[in-house]
């Protein structure tokens, strides 16, 4: 009997960050929250023998691959050729008790937060998903939650601050400092529910893109004809409120 063996390999990694969030596995982000490609994607995804998997702290996307000559383990490509520019995205949703647990702004359906591999925000070997967080501003109108830059440190609101009143980022009845300083997801990701085009509300879209990322890192491939995989692992962390 034929045994026929199809090979599978990342395509890329998404791991989430959260301290509110670990083991054992009941207390698993991925109990958390929900992802769900969209109808475009679900036709790649036939298309190109693609799938994903959610556990833990991480989503994995996959791909059908073969391996490029002379045989290497660490070089595949995809089994299907890619016809052109690929965009995949996953429709995040969140319960509950991961809003209350998050210091997240953005959770209703006039505005979304929006991920990318466009997005250039490296920090080490680490590539973030998420945009650089935004500078304070005193005239800004900020809700409760909100997470900001003032020079080299970080802010956050313990209630919601009118620009109009004026408050200074060292009154500490409106604001804390935020430790460590790292990258988090902030305002800076926050878009108008209209801007992703969305299928459906959600609180959160991520798109990762076969071409046009501003810093090659991003990548999910090799540059040359044969598409080389890259399987890049991308960063989203959020601020726990616990």
């Amino acid at each position: 009997m034929d045994v026929i063996q199809l090979l599978y390999e990342r395509l890329f990694t998404i791991r989430f960050l959260h301290l509110g969030y670990g083991t054992p596995a009941s207390n698993s982000i991925s109990g958390a929250l929900n992802f769900a490609p969209d109808s475009r994607t679900k036709r790649l995804f036939r298309d190109y023998q693609m799938a994903y998997k959610v556990f833990d702290n991480v989503l994995v996307c996959f791909i059908r691959s073969r391996f490029l000559p002379p045989s290497d383990a660490n070089s595949k490509a995809p089994y299907v050729p890619l016809l052109g520019e690929i965009q995949i995205r996953f429709l995040m949703q969140a319960n509950q008790e991961f809003l209350s647990r998050t210091a997240i702004v953005a959770h209703n359906s006039s505005l979304v937060y929006h991920f990318s591999n466009r997005i250039d925000n490296r920090v080490g070997a680490d590539l973030f998903a998420s945009r650089i967080i935004e500078t304070y501003s005193a005239g800004n109108d900020y809700a409760s939650g909100t997470i900001v830059r003032q020079g080299a440190e970080l802010f956050q609101t313990l209630r919601p601050i009118s620009g109009s009143q004026n408050i200074p980022i060292n009154d500490s009845n409106f604001w804390q400092e935020v430790l460590p300083v790292e990258p988090l997801v902030n305002n800076a990701d926050i878009q108008d529910a209209d801007f992703p085009k969305l299928e459906s509300p959600c609180l959160g879209v991520i798109d990762i893109f076969s071409s046009g990322t501003s810093n090659t890192a991003y990548d999910l491939f090799e540059s040359g004809p044969e598409g080389q995989l890259r399987s890049p692992i991308y960063h989203l962390r959020f601020k726990s409120r616990i």
